[in-house]
This record gives C-alpha cells, structure tokens and sequence, in this order.
C-alpha cells in the first residue's frame, strides 16, 4: 500500500491507536489526530 495516506482520529490510545500502528507498518503515511499528546510527537511514525 505504498504512496497511499490515512487520516486516523483518536489516535493516542487505544484501537485509533492501534489502526494507526497497522497502516503505518502496511506502508500508509499516517496522519494521526488526537486530543491528548502523543509520545515523541507520533503514534505511528
């Protein structure tokens, strides 16, 4: 899935977090919204 991009909502805990893990080891650039800070400033890379 290389070039394609996913937005994640509710991205700090959780299964926001967790989907955003998956899609970024599946290749997606993810952009990661959240209302608490995320650790080192991305949940996903």
């Amino acid at each position: 899935m290389a070039g394609r991009i996913a937005v994640v909502t509710g991205a700090s805990t959780g299964i926001g977090f967790e989907t955003a893990l998956a899609l970024a080891s599946a290749g997606f650039t993810v952009y990661a919204g959240a209302r608490l800070r995320l650790p080192g400033g991305s949940s996903a890379g």
